[in-house]
């Protein structure tokens, strides 16, 4: 999943099919965000770990949250949600 602004590292999709395919049990992988301004200038390379309202929303909820555009996902999950 990516918003229309998002920016992708070069190998960030090599990384995670990697991953995915050596490890084949896993079913989302997400990551951290850097935020960068209008002139690619970095803002802040640890987005979740400084964000005070999703370290509080993880504290509460029983499994970590993440926002989409992080998230990559096998067809695993998205086959179990057709199904319904």
């Amino acid at each position: 999943m990516a918003d229309a602004d998002d920016i992708w590292m070069k190998n960030k999709l090599e990384v995670s099919l990697q991953y995915f395919q050596y490890h084949p049990e896993t079913e989302f992988i997400y990551g951290d965000l850097t935020t960068i301004d209008e002139n690619n200038t970095v803002i802040s390379t640890n987005f979740y770990k400084n964000s005070i309202l999703l370290s509080l929303a993880n504290k509460i909820c029983p499994y970590p949250m993440a926002v989409t555009s992080s998230i990559l996902f096998s067809t695993k999950p998205l086959k179990e949600l057709l199904k319904i």
